[in-house]
Formats: structure tokens, C-alpha cells, sequence
């Protein structure tokens, strides 16, 4: 198995679950132990997020707020990774920027992986 991150080959497991990179310090999950596409998106399902709530939008808005200060409206986004409740391209597209949402389970138009991008938003992505 190699790294996910920096391609080393990995040899030294932590445990049954994880192994330790020498080279970058990531903590790699054993492939034996990744949940399968179908059960993934399940897992997504069960989250119980809406564009609508005040909360969850407040929670996204550091990085609505970072935007819209650093970016103009003719420049062109990408949330990656929005899941089924886009909420930073939903508050993005209401000032008025061009933000395209992807998700491989819910936005897949696989299209706008094919452009270049001014930003690319990726929030709650990289945990996963």
C-alpha cells in the first residue's frame, strides 16, 4: 500500500487500521478497512444538512466571508466535495459569484473537474 498523500510505499502499520508515513507523517487508513462506495454515500445520507439553516450557514461563513472580500464576481469557483446541501455555493451564487458545485455522490457533473479555477473550495472534505 502507498501513501495517499505522497506516494511513499508504507510499510510499518500502527495498528490493524492505520499506517504511519515516515515520509510526510499522515496517518493512512488500511485500504481493507475503507467503507465501500455504497456505504459512503449512506453515511452522507444520514447527515441532516440544509442550505437554509442559520447555523450551518454561519459555521460555512468564514470561508463565504474570505471570498467574497478576496474575490471579484467575474471569477469563477469550485466547491469540491459540497455533499447534498451545497451551502457555500448556495450563499456564494446569492452575492452573485460564479461557483460550481461538485460531489461524486450528489453534484456529479464530472464537466467541471475539466476547468480552472480562481478558487476551489473544499469544506468539510479533507477529514474524510
Amino acid at each position: 500500500m502507498k501513501c495517499t498523500l505522497c506516494h511513499t510505499p508504507l510499510s510499518q502499520a500502527m495498528d490493524s487500521y492505520y499506517f504511519n508515513c515516515h515520509t510526510c507523517r499522515a496517518l493512512i487508513k488500511n485500504k481493507e478497512h475503507y467503507l465501500s462506495d455504497e456505504a459512503e454515500k449512506a453515511t452522507y445520507e444520514l447527515h441532516n444538512n440544509d442550505v437554509n439553516d442559520i447555523r450551518y450557514r454561519k459555521f460555512v461563513s468564514p470561508i463565504t466571508t474570505y471570498i467574497s472580500e478576496n474575490y471579484t464576481k467575474k471569477t469563477l469557483g469550485l466547491d469540491f466535495g459540497c455533499g447534498a446541501a451545497p451551502v457555500v455555493t448556495t450563499m456564494l451564487k446569492e452575492q452573485g459569484f460564479d461557483i460550481k458545485p461538485y460531489d461524486p455522490y450528489f453534484c456529479c457533473d464530472t464537466e467541471y473537474l475539466n476547468h480552472r479555477y480562481d478558487y476551489i473550495v473544499c469544506c468539510e472534505v479533507a477529514e474524510h
